[in-house]
């Protein structure tokens, strides 16, 4: 049996900045290249790591017959337990470029729920008036607490079968991304190295910086003491241009006393070869497409994944 899995949130409030790519090549790097089972789940709607893992008519047959993480939702909604998590995963589901490559599995999310949010409303206490002030507080913390908990459950449900466990979070932070943050040892944040993305970024660690402390807050009143939350575990350039700009952009981030620790000493350039491994369904190092072999021969992800590993082991 193994031990517990290292649990990493991809996260970022933009579309758009390779955050999926970064997911999928990362879990299928460690897989592959490094010997590591891996369990990639798919928390945004839109479905898009899902569909890099599958072909669209196997991924419809399967959230058909076995369902989706909008299903195990359900079932942790109506509290169901355990939630039997493994019914709904797929087994090595990378199967482009040849062989399928052994110990990347997947949670795959349900594009039917494209435009809502697959996390649940802020709770309410009932009979509060009868209740004394601090009991409805305590009360509504707990349901809160609640909330945040489902991915937190899965994870603990299946965590012994995978070194690795990857999010994949939609362009929010709303409840299923606080969800993530809840449930993970570090996050990661994928950007392009342009000035309004760097911008971008000090808001967006400030916004994960509250939820973290709403959600120890509001652990603290439910009577928990230090519920653990996910800390900024890197931050991975992607698309890179050879220009001044981009340049400068990665060189400012390393001068930030509050970055220069987490930025990426690596990270991707920006080439088509990526794009169209994307759409033969591949990591870009098995696919066919010369692009994607002129890219896959620079080894930006396989350094990407090196250097993922060094951080989160």
């Amino acid at each position: 049996m193994m031990s517990q899995p290292r649990i990493v949130s991809f996260i970022n409030y933009k579309g758009g900045v390779g955050k999926t790519t970064t997911t999928y090549h990362i879990g299928c790097s460690l897989a592959e290249h490094h010997g590591k089972r891996v369990l990639l789940v798919d928390i945004d709607p839109q479905s898009n790591l899902s569909l890099l893992c599958m072909a669209y008519e196997k991924y419809d047959e399967f959230r058909r017959q076995q369902g989706t993480i909008r299903d195990l939702y359900r079932r942790f909604r109506e509290g169901r337990y355990p939630l039997d998590a493994r019914d709904f995963i797929v087994r090595n589901a990378v199967q482009g470029g040849g062989e399928p490559i052994e110990g990347v599995d997947l949670l795959p999310c349900d594009i039917d729920l494209l435009g809502e949010d697959l996390g649940g409303l802020v709770p309410t206490v009932s009979a509060a008036r009868a209740a004394s002030g601090y009991e409805v507080l305590r009360q509504l913390a707990q349901k809160l607490l609640n909330e945040w908990a489902f991915l937190q459950q899965v994870c603990e449900e299946i965590g012994n079968s995978y070194d690795f466990i990857l999010i994949d979070c939609p362009p929010n932070l709303y409840m299923m991304t606080q969800n993530a943050i809840r449930a993970s040892h570090y996050y990661m944040v994928t950007l392009i190295p342009e000035f309004l993305s760097a911008i971008g970024l000090e808001i967006l660690v400030r916004k994960i910086d509250d939820i973290r402390k709403k959600i120890a807050h509001v652990g603290a009143l439910a009577g928990y003491e230090n519920v653990p939350t996910a800390s900024l575990g890197g931050i991975i350039w992607v698309k890179k241009r050879n220009t001044k700009q981009h340049d400068r952009t990665i060189e400012k981030l390393r001068e930030e006393e509050r970055f220069r620790r987490h930025v990426f000493n690596c990270g991707t350039t920006e080439r088509t070869g990526y794009s169209e491994a994307a759409e033969a369904q591949c990591p870009v190092w098995r696919a066919k497409i010369p692009s994607a072999r002129e890219a896959a021969q620079l080894g930006e992800y396989e350094r990407i994944t090196e250097e993922f590993l060094k951080r989160c082991q």
